[in-house]
């Protein structure tokens, strides 16, 4: 009797797991398909070069190629540089304090 429930408590817990691993399955397949989907409108819509009122144009017969390589130009941003704090930056008696402390005149 016991090896008998001990076989069916097994049997519950894989077939617990399968069902879990299925279910898993079948989620990530329609993830996938979804994503697909996705790329393949954002790869169509980025073949098709826009007009000036800011629509996609039909696709023409070179046309896109050219236009696509226009809007994959390399940009260039401004840095920033930092600032540099210098010592006159602090007050006198802060300078003193400090001194004080690491001993540093």
């Amino acid at each position: 009797q016991q090896i008998a429930a001990e076989n069916a408590e097994r049997d519950s817990r894989i077939h617990a797991d399968i069902g879990k691993t299925t279910r898993e399955f079948v989620c990530n397949v329609r993830h996938a398909k979804m994503l697909d989907g996705i790329q393949s409108k954002v790869g169509a819509n980025k073949k098709r070069p826009r007009t000036e009122d800011g629509d996609r144009a039909q696709l023409g017969d070179g046309a896109a190629d050219v236009a696509s390589k226009d809007r994959e130009r390399k940009r260039f941003f401004k840095q920033i540089p930092l600032v540099k704090k210098r010592d006159g930056d602090q007050p006198e008696h802060v300078t003193s304090v400090l001194g004080n402390i690491f001993g540093v005149a």
